[in-house]
């Protein structure tokens, strides 16, 4: 069973021989630059190769929420046909020097119907980002605040399978918190 993750990262790596064969443009980001600046309309896609950003959603009186993370190997924003007018309040801005492949929607919708695995992974990926956004929704709204901040820091350091994440862990254990590398063990 697969547990919610703000960090994403890997998810697309099988594809990007596919992406480097196909229409695109190299783009670079400084840390800090947006990649998809708050009032603009979802347009282009990013498949990162290296460095990490930042997904959130910009509010009018300039407090920014955190939604997720996005490291190599995984596209961003999501491939769809739909305009949402929620989009222009969201941004991605670089953590770090960013290098991505940068895709149309025309570009990537060419891919998409082109490559079956590819509409398989974008589906896969969608629904564990709806997981993850369902879990905050669901989950987090009725705990206390400990709680909240026990999954802040477990949640994006739990390894993916991709390389990603950390050997440590921090765990809520009934009122104590505690970080471990590797298995948990009873402390008496």
């Amino acid at each position: 069973m697969l547990t919610p993750r703000y960090f994403f990262s890997g998810d697309f790596r099988q594809f990007y021989e596919c992406f480097l064969s196909q229409p695109h443009e190299k783009r670079y980001f400084q840390k800090g630059d947006y990649v998809w600046k708050p009032g603009s309309p979802y347009g282009n896609l990013y498949y990162i190769v290296s460095g990490a950003a930042v997904h959130g959603a910009e509010h009018e009186n300039g407090h920014r929420k955190i939604i997720s993370f996005h490291g190599p190997g995984t596209v961003f924003p999501g491939y769809h046909q739909a305009d949402y007018k929620i989009e222009l309040s969201l941004s991605m801005s670089a953590l770090s020097e960013l290098e991505a492949l940068e895709f149309t929607r025309e570009q990537f919708r060419d891919m998409f119907e082109a490559d079956s695995r590819l509409r398989g992974q974008v589906v896969n990926w969608y629904s564990m980002y709806v997981n993850r956004l369902l879990f905050e929704t669901v989950h987090q709204e009725y705990n206390a605040s400990l709680v909240k901040i026990c999954n802040l820091l477990y949640l994006p350091r739990k390894d993916t399978g991709s390389g990603a994440g950390c050997s440590g862990c921090f765990v809520y254990l009934g009122g104590v918190v505690s970080f471990g590398t590797g298995s948990l063990e009873s402390q008496t």
